[in-house]
């Protein structure tokens, strides 16, 4: 959220969108925090699946993501703002983006289900960040 914000900040500092569009995106993304929060509270989709949440204290300019099922496979990278990149290719980058992400959590606290404490603090400063624009 805080990249977000910070890229909403410049594009209104260079005049590329208006006030109500910002009053628009901040409604949007409270919508997006409190479905998120939502999620953790349960640790579940609607679809009752699974979903785990972790936050770190780490603040890089990417973000690396996979998503791993039964019949599917893909890993999602952005780098810097600059490019990203998506793979299905379940030999080329799952197995490597994967091991990455397992190895962050030693340095994270989940947020689903459990680490209220965590949860609460984490969501109140992304709110804080979108009253902020």
């Amino acid at each position: 959220i805080e990249s977000f914000i910070k890229d909403i900040q410049y594009f209104k500092t260079i005049g590329f969108i208006t006030k109500e569009e910002i009053e628009t995106l901040k409604l949007e993304l409270h919508r997006f925090i409190n479905d998120i929060e939502q999620l953790t509270l349960t640790g579940m989709f609607s679809t009752g699946k699974r979903v785990d949440f972790f936050v770190t204290q780490m603040t890089i300019e990417s973000s690396y993501s996979y998503i791993e099922s039964k019949n599917y496979n893909m890993t999602y990278l952005k780098l810097f703002n600059l490019n990203d990149a998506v793979s299905s290719n379940p030999l080329t980058s799952i197995p490597r983006i994967k091991e990455w992400l397992q190895s962050l959590k030693k340095s994270s606290s989940q947020i689903s289900v459990s680490g209220e404490l965590q949860r609460i603090q984490y969501f109140y400063h992304q709110r804080e960040l979108i009253n902020q624009l």
